[in-house]
């Protein structure tokens, strides 16, 4: 399943009209300096003086709902993630973004990515870019990636030791366990209505297919012994980072921080 990140905006026309825009981001390190370059170049063009302010990944979205009302908040957010902008639709602190786009403009986006964006028929962001998780490995232990089911579970099993562990990530997270519905044959989460519209009442999860997928995530724990009871994202992260870890599922937000750790 691949997560959407896009820019959104509240009050962008008034923040244009009064010549000052703010900008909330996480980025850091070559993203904040691109983010700043081309903050710098709006400014020339245009003479609107924009502000770029640092705001933690993971403080954006409730920051952004509580100070909203207040007048507290960016008038542009880069970026967020697809799965947020529902409950900042619903909470109206949103502004729709289809007049600063050409349709011209959208027809070059992937449609599933302008999807992502889309609640109750309007577009509240625009797609910057799209990521996905993968099976990240360690060369130490992996020297290269399974081509198939069996010699992952092999690989697993054999560096599952008393001092270092085969394979771990995220198990109570959907988003890190739809691959494994993908696999048995999921389509997507949710069906779409005659318009095109998702629906939340018909779930696609389920059947067969959800009865596989869930079959084997469960075999990961109790048949295998790979995830045991109380790993989570930090605990699995933790231990890639530490050398300990074989394989993890993730996503390239991570790269970063392994690569700090010289794991290769």
């Amino acid at each position: 399943m691949k997560k959407a990140l896009a820019v959104l905006a509240l009050g962008l026309s008034l923040a244009l009209a009064q010549g000052k825009i703010t900008v909330w981001t996480h980025f850091g390190g070559p993203e904040l300096e691109w983010l700043k370059a081309q903050a710098r170049a709006y400014e020339k063009t245009s003479g609107t003086k924009v502000e770029v302010v640092e705001v933690p990944f993971g403080d954006i979205k409730q920051k952004f709902i509580l100070g909203a009302p207040q007048g507290q908040a960016a008038d542009l957010v880069v970026s967020i993630p697809h799965d947020w902008l529902g409950e900042m639709a619903q909470a109206g602190v949103l502004e729709p973004m289809g007049k600063y786009v050409t349709q011209r403009y959208l027809s070059d986006l992937q449609g599933v990515a302008v999807e992502a964006f889309t609640f109750g028929g309007k577009l509240f962001g625009l797609p910057a870019f799209a990521e996905s998780v993968a099976l990240i490995y360690n060369k130490k232990y992996v020297k290269e990636a399974p081509k198939t089911w069996d010699e992952f579970l092999a690989l697993a099993r054999q560096y599952t030791t008393g001092s270092t562990f085969g394979f771990l990530y995220n198990i109570g997270d959907p988003y890190f366990n739809f691959g494994f519905f993908k696999a048995f044959g999921a389509d997507n989460v949710f069906a779409k209505d005659a318009k095109g519209n998702l629906d939340p009442a018909r779930l696609l999860l389920g059947g067969e297919v959800g009865e596989k997928a869930l079959a084997f995530i469960k075999d990961l724990r109790y048949r295998y012994n790979l995830v045991p009871e109380g790993v989570d994202y930090g605990v699995a992260d933790g231990a890639f980072k530490d050398g300990a870890l074989a394989m993890i599922i993730n996503g390239p937000w991570a790269l970063g921080d392994y690569k700090k750790a010289k794991i290769d």
